[in-house]
């Protein structure tokens, strides 16, 4: 992104490490599909962050326990 190459995110979040995030949360919730279809790695990557995935039924991944 920063050198230049455009994708599903937008050219804002290669201005620094905190809009990227913004963005890809933003984009990870808005527009899932699209997301998941493009940029594979880094929407499993969130799944995995976020104990969610938004094209699941269910979407927490895995339950917590609780003592």
């Amino acid at each position: 992104m920063q050198a230049g190459e455009s994708n599903l995110l937008n050219s804002y979040a290669a201005t620094n490490y905190q809009e990227f995030w913004a963005v890809c949360i933003e984009t990870f919730f808005e527009r899932s599909c699209s997301f998941r279809r493009q940029l594979p790695e880094l929407y499993f990557a969130l799944c995995s962050l976020l104990n969610q995935d938004p094209l699941t039924a269910g979407k927490i991944l895995v339950a917590q326990h609780q003592s």
